[in-house]
């Protein structure tokens, strides 16, 4: 992608939520098939920063769009400044660009429940939406499963893939199984709680909240024990990174 920037050797698309849009609306439209969407967080920057493998997937990526309020803040003191893409409202926004091109779109991960409450509520919430999941409950680290989800995706005539999974393991497993497999699906990205959220299966945090970065603090809070443990280790490990960065600048 032209004008992507390197943030400690972190490949990242520094557009902010129009321009990302403007991008994708032309890919779908006129696009080649596959390309894998990005919605980069503290825990996948982290993994791109020590793992030259998982930095070629984002290298590889249509866009590498940075979701995170603390890459934000990060970066204001450690250049170049990034914007930030909120990730649930960025899908909410590329559901509506969907509809309005006439675009497929297929859903999978999270429960079988949860998608199917998700596809419900985009269905009557925005006109001419053509959504479907991939039913079934599978795992994405079973060989046979992925298979049978990669074929469901192939199978589908979907312009659009949208996967709740994992962090790294998302990106990893939309890289391995669509982008290397080369599924017919213009455009495919993880948005990790998302259909969970929209089906009213996790907590909508307020807008206030969303508008000044504060998901976190919410997910910590609310979330499950799981989930918070892994939270409090990724941003113990982001805090340590950034101390040593730090430290280096000023040695400098």
């Amino acid at each position: 992608m032209e004008g992507r920037i390197y943030h400690h050797l972190v490949p990242i698309d520094n557009l902010n939520q129009k321009q990302a849009l403007h991008h994708i609306s032309q890919l779908l439209k006129e696009g080649t098939s596959p390309n894998q969407l990005v919605t980069l967080n503290i825990a996948m920057y982290i993994e791109a920063r020590r793992n030259h493998k998982f930095r070629h997937i984002l290298e590889s990526a249509y866009l590498v769009l940075p979701e995170s309020v603390g890459l934000r803040l990060y970066s204001c003191f450690n250049p170049p400044r990034l914007v930030r893409t909120n990730g649930l409202l960025f899908a909410g926004e590329l559901m509506k660009l969907c509809a309005e091109q006439n675009q497929k779109v297929v859903v999978f991960g999270a429960s079988e429940e949860s998608r199917r409450l998700a596809v419900q509520r985009l269905q009557t919430t925005i006109s001419n939406l053509n959504i479907m999941d991939i039913q079934g409950d599978y795992n994405f680290s079973n060989e046979t499963d992925s298979q049978y989800v990669t074929e469901k995706i192939g199978s589908s005539n979907a312009s659009l893939a949208l996967m709740a999974g994992t962090e790294v393991e998302a990106e990893e497993w939309i890289y391995r199984w669509l982008i290397q497999g080369n599924v017919e699906v213009r455009l495919a990205g993880n948005f990790g709680q998302t259909i969970d959220v929209w089906a009213e299966k996790k907590k909508y945090i307020p807008e206030l909240a969303r508008k000044y970065g504060f998901e976190w603090l919410f997910r910590l809070i609310y979330d499950s024990p799981e989930r918070k443990k892994r939270y409090r280790n990724v941003l113990v490990m982001f805090g340590r990174m950034a101390i040593m960065d730090m430290l280096k600048k000023h040695e400098l």
